[in-house]
């Protein structure tokens, strides 16, 4: 399981009150994923409801996230199917709840694909093409943490 940080519903309420995302409806542990702890975030306002990924990040730290969060917020502003980050109401993408990094993110629709056709390996190929297009004006730079 890919839960290794417990978070409860009263654990989320003050980190989700910085965002203009309505009230808490459910939190979900997901299962899938090795490294980080991943819940699907479900909330309300004005009637309508939406869905989030709350992320904590178990090994990066603080210092090296935003180089990763803005990239995935240049690529989904691209117009690449990602995540994008959820700002909250001071513009910050990255906070802390549970003593983690954390970072709350839009939900994308689809499904986990375990046995890709070659039409998902083109499509994919597609995708991972647009995004080193969508990257060359993208200013961050970051060292290979995990080495050649």
């Amino acid at each position: 399981m890919a839960v290794f940080t417990a978070v409860s519903d009263s654990d989320l309420e003050p980190f989700l009150g910085r965002f203009d995302v309505g009230h808490l409806v459910s939190l979900e542990g997901i299962v899938a994923g090795i490294e980080n702890t991943n819940y699907r975030v479900t909330t309300e306002r004005e009637g309508q409801k939406q869905r989030f990924v709350l992320t904590l990040f178990e090994r990066l730290n603080a210092e090296q996230l935003p180089f990763y969060l803005e990239l995935m917020r240049h690529l989904a502003l691209a117009g690449i199917p990602c995540p994008n980050p959820v700002p909250d109401q001071d513009g910050q993408i990255l906070g802390t709840l549970a003593g983690k990094p954390a970072t709350l993110v839009t939900w994308l629709q689809g499904k986990e694909l375990t046995d890709p056709s070659p039409q998902a390996c083109a499509r994919i190929g597609s995708v991972l093409a647009r995004m080193h297009l969508a990257t060359q004006d993208f200013p961050g730079v970051q060292p290979n943490l995990r080495g050649l």
